[in-house]
């Protein structure tokens, strides 16, 4: 029986090795290798480091017996080392997997192996190509999926299509409405009686202040989160809306040419502000009838945030517009999570809504900031007769509507309902709104 290199038996005719020709004047070398020391296999000791170190690679394939498989078995073997050795591909929580090469930032799904994100529904009443609905489509609602690894998708619905604007914050709390909605606080004064304070001041802050100010409000008084929650929702957002202008059908210098006048307006406090200002308040559906009553001269302005007013084209019929960045509207619109959905979240769910939230507040003062001055560009090049309100005028403004009586009538008539914390309430907003304007 013949040894051969690899020293196994050659009296198994499979497992031969075809005879190698014979090199003439070279005699032929049957020796086997020797098995390496774990010492020499490391390629350690003088003059040996590059001659060991290849023996070591390859020293146990050649002490072994040779294969009996075929070359397609083989060629298996092989591919099966590889996808050994070959890493996992990086996956990512919520999307398949538990990712063996997790970025540091990624978050683990909170069940193992889920491989479909939560779905949570969003109404709104407005259709989704204005700024404050183009925004939550275009930067919150992103920012949600990407922060939470896509845990959480929101699948929106605008103008109307689950509920509408005196529904949402019923459609949010109540079994078989929605996850989430934007609830417009007047439209729903009876459930939110203490939201109604934003809009009882004349003046407030702009842009990014503005988002401040009512994070400030919902953090400091509480009595603000309290609302809500007792309609079992939370506010998870808080979008701002923009400042009021006057649209006026006769020329209109400045603030004196209220009085005498009749003008439009959807919220109570400023239909009381017209009255101190003189004018009389009208009441007039908001689209058609508006421009059909000031064509008719049965109505002279319109008291409106500058948005609105802009896309009904409202100064086709009154050019003259009296506008400012401080003339405070109060719009809040928050968008209210269902408590039991956002109780039921894991946290690190709750935790990337929150960051994204925080995200998206960088990025919206300086949207509403830009598209405010796109308005009133937009706004003198239709033809209208813009005038923004000095210092001395928005000053005047505001001694002329009284606002702090009419702050302290409204409270009466709250306590008288049985609405309590009322004054508390309000004293707390007016310390914080001193902080961004001057008392």
């Amino acid at each position: 029986m013949t040894t051969g290199r690899a020293g196994g038996a050659a009296a198994d005719a499979e497992s031969e090795r075809p005879a190698q020709p014979r090199t003439p004047g070279r005699k032929e070398d049957h020796t086997p290798v020797r098995a390496l020391t774990p010492r020499r296999a490391r390629g350690y000791g003088p003059g040996r480091a590059c001659h060991n170190r290849g023996q070591s690679r390859y020293a146990d394939r050649y002490n072994r017996r040779p294969s009996t498989a075929s070359g397609e078995d083989v060629h298996e073997r092989r591919q099966q080392k590889i996808r050994r050795r070959r890493p996992r591909p990086e996956t990512f929580p919520g999307v398949g997997g538990r990712g063996r090469f997790r970025p540091r930032t990624a978050e683990r799904s909170p069940t193992r192996g889920q491989t479909t994100p939560r779905i949570l529904t969003y109404s709104d009443h407005r259709p989704p190509g204005e700024t404050r609905t183009r925004f939550l489509k275009d930067v919150v609602f992103p920012a949600i999926e990407r922060e939470s690894n896509g845990r959480l998708k929101i699948e929106a619905h605008w103008d109307g299509e689950i509920a509408g604007s005196f529904d949402a914050l019923r459609a949010v709390g109540e079994p078989g409405g929605t996850d989430m909605a934007t609830v417009v606080p007047e439209y729903t004064a009876d459930r939110l009686p203490l939201h109604q304070i934003f809009k009882s001041f004349p003046l407030g802050p702009t842009g990014r202040s503005q988002i401040e100010f009512f994070r400030r409000v919902h953090a400091e008084v509480p009595a603000f989160p309290a609302e809500p929650e007792k309609n079992n929702a939370v506010h998870v957002y808080f979008g701002t809306g923009y400042p009021a202008a006057f649209f006026s059908a006769p020329p209109l210098p400045g603030l004196d040419g209220l009085r005498g006048g009749t003008w439009r307006s959807s919220s109570f406090w400023h239909r009381d502000f017209l009255v101190n200002a003189g004018a009389t308040p009208a009441s007039v559906p908001w689209g058609q009838p508006v421009l059909d009553a000031l064509a008719a001269g049965t109505l002279d302005g319109v008291m409106v945030n500058v948005d609105d007013g802009y896309l009904l084209n409202v100064q086709d019929a009154a050019p003259d517009v009296l506008i400012a960045k401080e003339l405070w509207l109060g719009h809040v619109y928050p968008v209210a999570m269902n408590k039991d959905v956002w109780n039921g979240l894991p946290q690190n769910d709750r935790q990337a809504i929150r960051r994204a939230v925080e995200t998206s507040y960088r990025a919206l003062g300086a949207v509403m900031e830009s598209s405010f001055d796109t308005q009133v560009e937009e706004l003198r090049r239709s033809g209208a007769n813009v005038h923004v309100l000095g210092p001395d005028e928005l000053e005047r403004w505001r001694t002329v509507t009284e606002y702090r009586e009419v702050q302290a009538s409204w409270v009466k008539a709250q306590e008288a309902k049985g609405v309590t914390g009322v004054g508390a309430a309000l004293a707390g907003v007016t310390k914080i709104m001193n902080c961004f304007v001057r008392p």
